[in-house]
């Protein structure tokens, strides 16, 4: 059975994995939340790419044939080069501009907003940005305050037009079902499906076909042990799709 890695700051690489397990049956999956750094969108690039580094080292030491950044600011800001490092599959994850019907406004971290490589995505996509610096922090609280994150946000886009609302950070994403019922007429989008796909067919490449229905997940935390919080938000993604 294939084994993949994960890499997000936190919860948010969760709704990459509920992804990936939905599109992939048999694949196993080693889950790495980097949350002793805190979350990436408010650290400098080489912050970003050095923690993301040691934990990525953890993930092909495991014994992944590919890893998954499941973190827009991460893929923004150092997938290039984690890649040229590692001389190994990452798949990055980017915010979804290209999949927004007409007006749209992207939600990012801080550290994306100011990233050459997202300035190119948002012009080409004629996108507005919303910069949302603390949004990431409070989902990663867990989902009793996930009403407060939604608050955030409804907050940003009260005064802006728009007719589709791109999620540019994983941990936006446990917001989705909640952004629909705020803004029935919008399009909330994000980019975890074509994602999943794009590690299907590379596993596929792998493994020459198809494999047995199973799958596993384990998961490595650099700081606080909250296996039991990530599991119950993990069964929730699964449930609801």
């Amino acid at each position: 059975m294939p084994k993949i890695g994960v890499l997000d700051s936190g919860v948010g690489g969760l709704t990459t994995v509920s992804a990936i397990m939905k599109q992939i049956e048999d694949v196993d999956v080693v889950y790495y939340a980097d949350n002793g750094a805190g979350s990436y969108g408010n650290l400098s690039d080489a912050e970003i790419q050095a923690t993301a580094y040691k934990g990525l080292k953890k993930l092909f030491a495991s014994g992944a044939v590919l890893a998954v950044l499941a973190c827009n600011t991460a893929t923004v800001t150092s997938v290039e080069a984690l890649r040229k490092r590692f001389r190994r599959e990452i798949v990055g994850t980017e915010p979804a501009v290209r999949l927004a019907a007409g007006k749209s406004v992207t939600l990012v971290t801080a550290a994306t907003a100011h990233t050459l490589r997202y300035k190119k995505l948002a012009q080409a996509a004629c996108t507005e940005t919303a910069v949302l610096p603390e949004l990431a922090a409070v989902i990663e609280k867990g989902k009793e305050h996930f009403d407060e994150a939604l608050d955030m946000v409804v907050s940003a886009l009260e005064n802006k037009s728009f007719d589709s609302v791109v999620l540019g950070c994983t941990h936006y994403v446990f917001l989705k079902e909640r952004l629909k019922e705020a803004f029935p007429r919008a399009y909330i989008v994000d980019g975890n499906e074509g994602v999943a796909k794009r590690v299907e067919r590379l596993l596929r490449n792998e493994s020459g076909g198809e494999a047995a229905i199973g799958g596993d997940i384990k998961m490595i935390f650099s700081g606080e042990n909250r296996k039991k919080t990530y599991s119950e938000l993990l069964e929730d993604l699964r449930n609801s799709r």
